[in-house]
């Protein structure tokens, strides 16, 4: 299966409703010392609220799908936002740049591809 593939199938399972959550006292003390605080906090608070968490980190997104968070990163979320028309090729562009730039994120040359393609839809 190409990238380009697994994306869309990705895509066909996601599904995403803005929830309005109050934040409490998170408890992430009993999370493994190798994630970061934020890492912890994070996937404490998709726990506690039973929400999905976008999520770069492989380690962190073992662990968080270790213990029944749903994790979803980041090309199948873009992918999401290019076939709902929330960013377009150029909002995309500069999101993937920004990405490599600020946060070292790389993506699968492939998948930059399917993202910055044009469809008949975008």
């Amino acid at each position: 299966m190409n990238s380009k593939n697994l994306l869309y199938l990705i895509y066909s399972c996601l599904t995403f409703q803005v929830k309005k959550i109050t934040i409490k006292k998170i408890s992430a003390k009993d999370f493994p010392e190798y994630l970061g605080a934020g890492e912890r906090e994070s996937i404490a608070l998709a726990r506690d609220n039973t929400a999905k968490l976008l999520m770069n980190d492989r380690v962190a997104r073992k662990y968080a799908e270790k213990i029944g968070v749903k994790v979803i990163g980041i090309p199948a979320f873009l992918f999401y936002c290019k076939e709902k028309k929330i960013l377009n090729i150029s909002q995309l562009k500069t999101l993937i740049s920004n990405l490599k730039a600020k946060d070292f994120y790389e993506f699968d040359s492939q998948i930059i591809k399917a993202l910055l393609s044009k469809t008949k839809n975008t």
